[in-house]
């Protein structure tokens, strides 16, 4: 019979520890101020916009719908 490995559940283990190890110490050395704020600045130039001079037709006056005759 072939014997089992143990060694599975154990390596998972030790790679889930260094993990959490590896944030906590990450979280600490930025919690800390070690690691420098960085702002984004952002600058849009844009020329004015003009509107152009569009001379438009007056619109329709409005029309009131057909009603329906009732027959008397």
């Amino acid at each position: 019979m072939a014997q089992r490995s143990e060694r599975g559940s154990s390596s998972s283990g030790v790679i889930i520890a260094i993990s959490i190890i590896a944030v906590a110490a990450l979280g600490y050395y930025a919690y800390s101020g070690s690691i420098p704020e960085q702002t984004a600045s952002i600058e849009v130039d844009m020329a004015d916009l003009v509107p152009p001079d569009v001379d438009l037709p007056a619109p329709p006056a409005p029309v009131l719908p057909p009603t329906a005759e009732q027959p008397g």
